[in-house]
Parts: structure tokens; sequence; C-alpha cells
């Protein structure tokens, strides 16, 4: 029997096509084209003899064998993020720093948290923050002013040179003070918010678009006491007792879970936590650390949702 010989940007090809959920965002996520992502799990489907992938509504449904693969080779990449790190402990040049722009949604409760772990960690490596909304920071990576910076799914991030690694996937959360009879619910809709006082994001962000759309199908009106263009915002807004809101809950479940009750809001808002990273040039070994220490707290974060 003649054992496939395997290519590892294939297998990169494979990973962020099953993250994406497409061909074009596993494309925009590594910052090759779209036909090279298509040309890679082909030859990998043909060297593995299997299907990877259906198309269905648009997107690309990973197969039984696809998740069974995906399985077998977590511990490689696993593995390969050992040796990078290995690789760059001896090339840590005095005065190297990294530059990280972030949302104040962001900062607080996880971006201060890990940047307090990777100073601790690397103290050769000045650490340089920007608080700045998610838009400004594509412009900055996409300049070559920022080394990494963080966005969700809701803001509109639309910039060549541009790379998105996906830290974190949640859905929207339904927030309210403990105390509040909502939360005896597991799961809050549009019709538990009629004529609630409600504190709204920014009309600026695509999940407020959304959530407006749901609440008009719904038929349901609310009574807007604030917009607010941060969920740290909302959260203490809510915790003053001015409403309740629907937002993002990652990280601010962290912070604000022992002050107001976080509780699952349907129909389902996703939200996609992203690291941005320049694709047009290599990425800084202080950067590419960081961006693991990142993937690996969000993922930790998640677990204590709801």
């Amino acid at each position: 029997m003649t054992i496939p010989a395997l290519n590892l940007r294939e297998l990169e090809a494979f990973r962020e096509t099953l993250w994406a959920g497409s061909a074009t965002g596993a494309a925009s996520r590594l910052g090759v084209s779209q036909p090279a992502i298509s040309r890679a799990l082909a030859q990998l489907e043909s060297r593995l003899d299997v299907v990877l992938f259906q198309r269905r509504e648009g997107r690309l449904q990973p197969t039984a064998d696809a998740l069974a693969l995906n399985e077998e080779l977590a511990p490689v990449f696993k593995g390969l993020d050992r040796i990078s790190h290995f690789a760059a402990r001896d090339r840590k040049p005095e005065g190297c720093r990294l530059r990280v722009v972030a949302p104040t949604s962001f900062n607080v409760g996880f971006v201060h948290n890990e940047i307090a772990e990777f100073a601790k960690n690397h103290p050769a490596v000045t650490v340089q923050l920007e608080t700045q909304p998610s838009d400004e920071g594509a412009r900055r990576i996409s300049a070559g002013e920022a080394d990494i910076a963080i966005a969700d799914s809701s803001a509109r991030v639309n910039h060549e040179g541009v790379r998105l690694d996906l830290l974190a996937e949640t859905d929207a959360a339904c927030i309210m003070p403990t105390g509040d009879p909502l939360a005896e619910k597991t799961e809050i809709g549009p019709r538990d918010l009629e004529g609630r006082r409600f504190i709204a994001l920014s009309r600026r962000f695509s999940s407020r678009v959304e959530l407006d759309r749901i609440f008009e199908q719904a038929g349901v009106k609310r009574d807007i006491a604030v917009e607010t263009s941060t969920a740290v915002s909302a959260c203490e807004l809510v915790g003053a007792g001015v409403g309740v809101a629907v937002i993002n809950p990652f990280p601010s479940v962290q912070i604000y879970r022992e002050r107001i009750a976080f509780r699952r809001f349907v129909p389902a808002i996703p939200y996609r936590i992203f690291a941005m990273l320049p694709s047009t040039a290599g990425t800084a070994w202080p950067a590419r650390i960081f961006a693991g220490q990142l993937k690996r707290s969000a993922t930790v974060g998640m677990k204590i949702l709801y």
C-alpha cells in the first residue's frame, strides 16, 4: 500500500477553509488567491481519495472525512506552532516591539490581560497599544503601522494587505441586571423585550442593522434610551439600570458576569473575533506569538458563556 505524500500548503488550505466556510475566506486568511485554495483542496482530495467538502447554500460544508482529518491534524499544527516558538526564542533582538491596535471592548478583560502575560514572558519586547476602532486597526495593518489588530465580524473591514486569523466564534447575548425577571429565562427573543428600555449599539455596526431587522420582522418596538459605540459602555449602562441590550458577549462576560446577567439571544446573531495581521509580508515573531496567545485565551474564555 502506497502512503500518499502530503503537502503542508494543502493541509493549511484545508484547515483555513474548514474555519472560514469558503475558499474565498480561506484565501483571505492565508493571503493567497481563491483559485489557489481550490487547487490545493482538489489536490488534497486526490491524494487522499476522499471528498472533503460539499457545497450547500453557497458555503462549503465539511464531510465526515474532513472532520476526522481535522482531528488528526490538530496535534500536527500544535507541534508546528511549538517549533515556530522554538525557532524564534534565540532571535529576539534587543529593542524589538509589538504594535497592537484594539477597540475598547476588546481591551478590557482580554487584550490588557494578554499584553501583561506577553510582557512578563518577553521582557525584551516593547509593546505599544493603541485603542482604536477595528477599521482604523485594519488601516494601520495595511499601511505597515501596526503588527496586529483585533476586530469582530460586526466591523466592516475591507483592506488589501490584511489577513484575518479567526480567534473565536460566539452568538449575541441579551444582557440585563441580575435581578431582572428576564434573567430567569435561558433564552431571550424579541418579544421578551417589547416596550423595554433598550441600549443600542451605533448604526455603523453591521450587527445593529441585523438586530433592527430582527425586531422589525417580529413586529416589536423597542424604547431606545441610549446609543453607544462599545459593548463596555452597554454593560456599564445595563449595570446602572438604564435598560437591556444585545451585544457580542466576548470578552465582556469575563468582566461583568457577577454584575449583570448574560442570556442567549434568539434568533442567533453570530460573531467571529479575528486577529488582523499583514498578508503582504512575513509576520514578525512577536505578533505571531501574541496571536497564538490570543487564540488560546479566547478559546478558554468562550467556555464560561451561558
